[in-house]
């Protein structure tokens, strides 16, 4: 039995559509392609496929992100809030 495809609408803002999808293009790859990768992994993971820490009671969690890739290892720069994490996203 053949599974059936379904949509989802997301909203993202349109800058990052357009760096997306230069870095996509240059991988071979489209945005949906992308995306599903992203969700296939997270199965496979059971979670989110980067760190995502909360060292600290009371603080906003850290998002781990190393520039070209995303890795789990401290010895990357972390972003301080989850202000500062949405607007690199």
């Amino acid at each position: 039995m053949a599974l059936s495809n379904t949509y989802i609408n997301i909203k993202v803002n349109s800058d990052t559509i357009i760096k997306a999808q230069d870095i996509f293009s240059n991988l071979g790859i489209d945005m949906s392609t992308a995306i599903n990768t992203f969700l296939k992994e997270s199965i496979r993971r059971n979670g989110i496929p980067f760190r995502i820490v909360n060292d600290q009671v009371g603080k906003l969690p850290r998002f781990g992100y190393m520039k070209d890739s995303i890795w789990e290892d401290d010895d990357h720069d972390w972003f301080e809030s989850m202000d500062d994490f949405k607007e690199c996203m």
